[in-house]
């Protein structure tokens, strides 16, 4: 073998090696542009499909909460209403209605309980005193209907006031 062939044979395998090169790398690189983009649209259906649900779980979630508040709400008007339907309640006299209404503050467990005139003028059992005139829940009360406020933050605690009209002999004389 002559030293040109040898050179020719060399350069064919260099040719060989570097075209075997290219089309290796080729193929790499388009196996990880076509991975990378099956990637990325899997992510994007995944978080479609994540968010999705998560909006129909959350929404599911606020109706049972809705529910859970209005079953209170009712529960919580019938039984301020029964206290009001007390005889000796109704009668407004505050010495026959004070252990009345402290035997219905620990059965039901509220924070405080009292009476007001149809001036809003609140007396509670603690014997603290109240102006609640202008307040919405107490002008619904007044207008017949059993009402809660909104939530209040009053002494670091969350409140929610509660109001039933005092109907004696068929007579609003009290909420």
């Amino acid at each position: 073998m002559s030293k040109k062939s040898g050179i020719l044979n060399s350069r064919k395998f260099a040719q060989n090696t570097s075209i075997g090169r290219f089309i290796t790398f080729s193929i790499s690189i388009l196996i990880v542009i076509i991975c990378s983009t099956l990637g990325y649209m899997s992510y994007i259906s995944a978080a479609s499909t994540i968010q999705s649900s998560v909006s129909e779980l959350l929404l599911a979630q606020a109706k049972a909460h809705a529910q859970s508040i209005k079953m209170w709400n009712e529960k919580t008007a019938t039984e301020l209403e029964s206290c009001a339907a007390k005889i000796r309640v109704r009668n407004m006299v505050w010495e026959e209605q004070k252990p009345a209404l402290l035997e219905d503050k620990e059965r039901l467990g509220y924070f405080n309980i009292g009476v007001a005139d149809l001036n809003g003028n609140v007396v509670y059992i603690d014997e603290t005193q109240d102006t609640v005139y202008d307040e919405k829940f107490f002008k619904d009360a007044l207008g017949g209907k059993t009402s809660l406020s909104d939530p209040v933050y009053k002494n670091n605690q969350l409140i929610i006031y509660l109001a039933t009209p005092i109907k004696n002999e068929g007579k609003q004389v009290g909420v």
